[in-house]
């Protein structure tokens, strides 16, 4: 296992990195979808992954045509998985508090940088009980391009006081690798619902089965 220099801030994604809310959405927005008269297939759902709301929409429409209820089936999922979770609980991730924990231990600054928005990222990271780890929450709604582009990534970094290379991208996702590596910051993926190919791949530092192993690749200073 390749060593990273340790860095001085980690960025987070959300959905399918430290939560496993993935499979769970997709669940939903296929109830959610079948309600109005649609069926939203996993190829499709996969496209969707690490984009905000306005690529989201657009994606969806592509596929379905104007007529699809874009804002009416994404509410109605949220409300699903928003039910299922008030019930059984945020589905953390394993490894997750282990590797916040390390990274606290070792003066380690934590961002989110998540397609979701802020709002409803801050209230799952308060669902979890882990709110208090991290310093900065950019959501999918305060950059103006999605990833796979960089700028969410890069809000991050501005916002955190780091540089691009001072940080350190933890995602599960192709979009957020490829926008990792446009920011010009290092990657480390922990793939979730299917392994991005290995074009992708090849653009991350390093490929882990677990969160918490991603302390075994950083180098104490």
């Amino acid at each position: 296992m390749k060593l990273l220099k340790q860095p001085q801030h980690v960025i987070f994604d959300m959905d399918g990195l430290m939560f496993d809310t993935e499979a769970l959405c997709f669940i939903c927005e296929q109830e959610a979808a079948a309600e109005y008269g649609y069926t939203v297939d996993k190829e499709l759902y996969l496209q969707t992954l690490g984009v905000n709301q306005t690529a989201y929409r657009e994606i969806m429409l592509a596929h379905f045509g104007d007529g699809f209820p874009v804002e009416k089936i994404s509410e109605l999922t949220y409300q699903k998985m928003d039910a299922r979770m008030e019930s059984e609980g945020v589905p953390v991730k394993p490894g997750l508090l282990t590797l916040l924990d390390g990274l606290s231990s070792r003066k380690i600054r934590c961002s989110v940088a998540s397609s979701s928005r802020s709002a409803r990222v801050r209230r799952m990271l308060a669902m979890a009980g882990i709110s208090s780890y991290f310093s900065v929450v950019t959501g999918g709604e305060m950059t103006e391009r999605s990833k796979p582009e960089p700028d969410i990534f890069l809000k991050a970094c501005e916002t955190a006081g780091f540089t691009p290379e001072a940080s350190l991208v933890l995602e599960d996702s192709p979009n957020g690798l490829l926008a990792a590596h446009r920011a010009g910051i290092p990657a480390v993926c922990i793939p979730d619902l299917t392994e991005p190919p290995a074009s992708v791949l090849k653009l991350a530092c390093s490929v882990l089965p677990r969160l918490d192993m991603v302390l075994e690749l950083l180098q104490p200073k």
